[in-house]
């Protein structure tokens, strides 16, 4: 969008002199179909001098040091990971603002989500949302959706490689299916995800995955809520503790095993 400036920073002496004027600009933006995509407010200052007058110096600001980037752990000497396995498990994928595709005025996206982890890790398409439009939400249960926890490497934990893409695509029943946009984030945005040292651990965040459509422009957010569970590798399930009942001796009268179905409820 665009704007004029306000009248406050406009020349309104009739002498000539120096001034300082300070002002609002509002631009009104509009997207590439002409429709209201918001505001941006920019405070703006003009400064009129004489000409040959020295600038008035400014107060050196402290100096601020550099962001470094997150630095992969390296784990000490006596520690053998390979006794652990590291395991992932999403338990809720969440949309947030997915730009709106469909082609008719009161229409809303029907969208779905390519997942992917790492280059050959683990990759899942999720089901459809119809009329979801931009909010959409996955919710899942270990226990009932094991498709949604995986296995993963300890390089790709602690390095780049861990990354989680995604591509968010709106579904078409007549026309082929529309992107509505897609990203990638590292699991080292999360640094409780890499575990830090070896042992058994058990822990959650979230990562955030900006979208962008096929221009480059914003297309909304994925958020993951993601478990990482530590364990070791050989770990066997704890017994049920023995019956303190006696046993009951055979009279030879018992009915014999007869074929039927076994309910599973819990």
């Amino acid at each position: 969008g665009e704007a004029r400036l306000s009248k406050e920073l406009t020349w309104t002496s009739s002498k000539g002199g120096s001034e300082e004027k300070t002002g609002d600009i509002t631009v009104a933006l509009v997207d590439a179909h002409g429709k209201a995509s918001g505001t941006a407010t920019l405070t703006v200052q003009r400064e009129t001098i004489v000409d040959g007058k020295p600038p008035v110096s400014q107060p050196v600001a402290a100096a601020v040091p550099p962001v470094e980037a997150p630095t992969p752990v390296v784990a000490a000497a006596n520690e053998d990971w390979s006794l652990y396995k590291h395991t992932l498990y999403i338990s809720k994928v969440e949309g947030k603002g997915l730009r709106n595709v469909e082609k008719m005025m009161f229409d809303k996206n029907d969208p779905y989500l390519q997942l992917k982890f790492g280059e050959n890790t683990w990759s899942y398409t999720t089901i459809v949302q119809p009329e979801k439009g931009a909010d959409p939400l996955w919710e899942y249960d270990f226990r009932r959706d094991p498709q949604m926890k995986f296995t993963v490497g300890l390089q790709e934990l602690r390095t780049a490689a861990g990354l989680l893409k995604v591509v968010a695509m709106d579904k078409n029943n007549v026309t082929a299916d529309a992107l509505i946009g897609e990203g990638e984030v590292s699991v080292l945005t999360a640094p409780s995800l890499s575990p830090s040292k070896a042992g058994e651990s058990k822990v959650s965040a979230e990562l955030i995955v900006a979208l962008k459509d096929a221009a480059g422009k914003a297309a909304g957010t994925v958020t993951f809520t993601v478990e990482r569970e530590t364990v070791l590798k050989d770990k066997k399930p704890e017994k049920a503790p023995a019956s303190t009942e006696p046993a009951k001796a055979k009279t030879g009268d018992e009915k014999p095993f007869e074929l039927g179905q076994l309910l599973v409820t819990k």
